[in-house]
C-alpha cells in the first residue's frame, strides 16, 4: 500500500513538472520565436552576407528588411546578459553598444512612420542607418551569436523535467 501511494505521488509530481515546463502558450511562443530566430539566422548568418543585402528594391522590400533588422536588434538586446558570457571581446564591445544601435534604428523607424510613401527619402536614410548600425557600431560581429540565444535555458528546463522524477523516485524509495 505504501509503495502504491509513493508511486502515485511520484507520477503526479512528474506530470505536474512536465505540465509546468510545457505550458502550451509558452510552447507556441517559443516555436514562433525559434522560427523567427531561424529566419534571422538564415538571412543575416549566410556566409556571403553584406550590408548590400539590406538595400531595398521597393517600399515593401524596405519594410521587410527594416522589420528583420529590428527583430535582430531586439533579439540581441533581450539576450544581452546571457550573450556576454559567451561573447569574445569584439562581440562584448558591440553588445555594450546595443542600446545606441536601437536608438539609431528607432529614429529611422519614426522617420519611416512619418513618411510612409516617400521611398527615395527612406531608402537614402536606410542606407545611412545600415552603415551606422552594422559598420560603425559593429552589429555584424554579433551575427554568429544568434545560435546561442535561448539554447542554454531550453536545455536546462529539459534536464530538470527529465531528472526530477528520477531523483524524486530515488528519495522516496530510500525513506
Amino acid at each position: 500500500m505504501v509503495f502504491k501511494i509513493n508511486s502515485i505521488f511520484i507520477l503526479l509530481l512528474s506530470v505536474t513538472i512536465v505540465t509546468v515546463n510545457s505550458d502550451p502558450a509558452s510552447s507556441i511562443m517559443d516555436a514562433a520565436k525559434s522560427f523567427g530566430l531561424s529566419k534571422l539566422s538564415d538571412f543575416f548568418g549566410k556566409k556571403d552576407f553584406s550590408t548590400k543585402d539590406l538595400e531595398p528594391k521597393n517600399l515593401k522590400d524596405l519594410t521587410t528588411k527594416v522589420l528583420m533588422t529590428g527583430e535582430l536588434i531586439n533579439a540581441f538586446q533581450k539576450s544581452k546578459n546571457d550573450l556576454m558570457n559567451v561573447a569574445n571581446d569584439q562581440q562584448k564591445g558591440a553588445l555594450a553598444k546595443i542600446g545606441d544601435i536601437k536608438d539609431i534604428f528607432m529614429n529611422f523607424k519614426k522617420t519611416m512612420d512619418e513618411n510612409p510613401g516617400s521611398f527615395s527619402l527612406l531608402k537614402d536614410n536606410w542606407k545611412s542607418v545600415v552603415e551606422q548600425v552594422f559598420k560603425a557600431n559593429n552589429l555584424q560581429v554579433l551575427i554568429p551569436l544568434l545560435g546561442k540565444i535561448n539554447s542554454s535555458s531550453t536545455i536546462y528546463c529539459g534536464m530538470v523535467t527529465f531528472l526530477f522524477p528520477i531523483i524524486a523516485a530515488f528519495i522516496v524509495r530510500r525513506y
